[in-house]
């Protein structure tokens, strides 16, 4: 029978292990799906616990990212506790950056600002040197974390103009490219849309250019919100833009530019005191 003092040795060997391996696969995750992945083969060995915990903050919401489920101990919503902790920040500043509530150790996942906790049960947690290890795991995750939301603004800003949250000319004309191709090969129908702003100049040299940005960024917002997310948005020039339709007649093609025409007309924006429209055609 394997003595208590080695068998102690042997765990906590392996969850080094498990740790190194973890934070070398989190260096390497390029999107928060990888993150997810990674966590959910490698967080249990790693924590030395199959009851550990990932919640994150996502556009505002928390949201489980690893964990067997939503509830540990007597009927613990992580959710609502990983709120709990990341609203103790001031309280939190512990060298562990860890705090005790509901029988769970929870440690803050912090990259310049809460976006998340780790959590693993009280009991388990209590030794010093793994309480540290766990910490350590904690910072790994938020810089993955981190590093994953750079990639992202980064792309947003390769691909995406900066006023109406559309595909820019280079990016926009790759996808008519893959589009094309794609109809082909599935001979299914394909359809785009071109069209401008009316005397969008005329605006500009009226009410100033920023005036005109302010128009831009209202119809690009527009524009998410009527097309579908498979519709490719791109703006083609200054007041011109480009929509690509899959799988869409000419004659759905012909109703959605009719739609996008009645509701760019009835586009504004209050400029220095005075209401600014547009129109497309």
């Amino acid at each position: 029978m394997e003595k208590p003092a080695r068998k102690t040795k042997r765990c906590r060997e392996t969850e080094m292990v498990g740790t190194i391996s973890l934070a070398r696969a989190l260096s390497n995750t390029k999107s928060m799906e990888d993150v997810r992945n990674v966590l959910q083969a490698q967080l249990f060995t790693a924590a030395g616990t199959t009851k550990a915990w990932v919640v994150i903050c996502v556009e505002g919401k928390l949201c489980k990212l690893a964990g067997s489920s939503n509830e540990h101990g007597a009927g613990v919503d992580i959710t609502s506790l990983a709120e709990q902790v990341m609203n103790f920040d001031s309280e939190v500043a512990a060298n562990t950056n860890s705090i005790t509530l509901c029988d769970q150790i929870c440690f803050l996942l912090n990259s310049g600002e809460n976006i998340g906790v780790l959590g693993v049960p009280q009991d388990f947690g209590e030794d010093r040197e793994r309480r540290q290890r766990l910490a350590l795991i904690a910072t790994f995750i938020a810089m993955a974390i981190r590093h994953v939301k750079l990639l992202v603004e980064i792309e947003k800003n390769i691909f995406l103009d900066g006023l109406t949250g559309c595909f820019n000319k280079t990016h926009g004309m790759k996808m008519l490219d893959a589009e094309l191709k794609r109809a082909k090969r599935t001979r299914n129908t394909f359809s785009v849309i071109m069209f401008d702003l009316d005397s969008f100049k005329s605006i500009n040299d009226e009410h100033g250019h920023l005036c005109g940005d302010a128009l831009l960024t209202a119809l690009g917002k527009r524009m998410q919100e009527l097309l579908r997310n498979s519709d490719v948005k791109c703006r083609y020039g200054g007041e011109e833009f480009l929509v690509l339709l899959p799988d869409t007649s000419i004659e759905g093609a012909v109703h959605t530019a009719e739609i996008l025409c009645q509701e760019i007309s009835k586009l504004s924006v209050l400029w220095k005191g005075e209401l600014v429209s547009i129109t497309a055609s």
